[in-house]
């Protein structure tokens, strides 16, 4: 309750705009420009999910995504908040069994890039049927930090739902949420 009265009604859908990469730049630009004028803390943008950009102009998949890397990124620095984009991993990724900074698909202006990269790998021979999934997220570059670092988490598909771990200081009672 105390999440979606304070942050929650903070977060927005953006999904109308479409996904040119420059409509979308100009959207969060703008947004970082009225928030500034404002004097308060520009958005932080989530972008689910990167391949799914797309543009006018003709240009390879690669390209674009890099592209849309450093728009992303001169946003975070021009505004001084931050952005995460969730990328995909590659076939030969995911057939090696283990993700590293080279398992992106069309990543390699993200491993060059990226301030911080995570990876979400959901732990082997769970039961499909199971509703929670104990899932590992690690720190494979981290230009501030130390990479490698890794925790495990629940997360719950059924509700979009990641559990407290240990360490993790909440805010208020666990609930589930409901799609």
């Amino acid at each position: 309750t105390l999440y979606r009265n304070s942050s929650f009604k903070n977060i927005h859908y953006v999904g109308e705009i479409g996904s040119d990469l420059d409509t979308i730049l100009d959207y969060i630009n703008a947004a970082g420009k009225v928030a500034q004028e404002k004097d308060e803390a520009a958005p932080v943008v989530v972008l689910d999910y990167l391949h799914l950009i797309t543009s006018g102009k003709r240009i390879e998949a690669q390209e674009l995504i890099k592209q849309t890397v450093t728009g992303l990124k001169r946003y975070a620095i021009d505004y001084n908040t931050f952005v995460f984009a969730i990328s995909a991993a590659g076939r030969e990724a995911m057939k090696a069994g283990e993700l590293t900074l080279n398992s992106g698909r069309d990543s390699s202006n993200i491993e060059y890039t990226a301030d911080n990269v995570l990876t979400l790998e959901r732990a082997e021979s769970q039961e499909e049927a199971n509703d929670w999934q104990t899932m590992t997220i690690k720190a494979v570059k981290a230009r501030y930090g130390r990479a490698n670092e890794k925790r495990t988490i629940s997360f719950c598909p059924a509700y979009n739902y990641f559990a407290p771990v240990a360490g993790f200081i909440g805010t208020g009672k666990t609930e589930k949420k409901k799609r």
